[in-house]
């Protein structure tokens, strides 16, 4: 088992949406209290802060306004240094092929965003922990 995250460690967050975002961030605080979030809305923004900040783990969502998650996705599993980073989606789609996709494509995990905010921080940190290996 790997020992848990701590403010050496840090997570990287992709999604458009600031609400979201935000509700992500809380759903790792409440399970990483320590560990340090970065955040991107943007493909572009995420391959910088990737760079930068040597992430743990990441947070995608699929939908970034014009953009596909799916293009960061197949970035990060062919890039050999960000291939390895467990990298879990979370989006609001709910479609089999999106799921398919994501999974075919090495996301290690699929959370669909929903309107039940402590569902959702339950799955989330559920899905982290397991990404993790926690």
């Amino acid at each position: 088992m790997k020992s848990v995250p701590n403010k050496l460690d840090t997570i990287l967050v992709i999604d458009d949406e600031p609400a979201h975002r935000m509700l992500i961030k809380r759903a790792i605080k409440g399970i990483f209290p320590e560990v340090h979030i970065v955040e991107a809305e943007n493909i572009n923004l995420a391959k910088q802060q990737f760079g930068a900040s040597a992430p743990i783990a990441i947070t995608l969502d699929l939908v970034l306004g014009h953009e596909s998650g799916f293009d960061f996705l197949k970035w990060v599993r062919q890039s050999p240094i960000a291939s390895k980073v467990p990298l879990m989606v979370v989006t609001t789609s709910q479609l089999q092929s999106d799921i398919s996709t994501a999974n075919s494509l090495g996301a290690d995990a699929f959370v669909t965003k929903n309107a039940d905010l402590n569902l959702n921080a339950q799955q989330i940190q559920t899905a982290l922990k397991t990404i993790l290996g926690l």
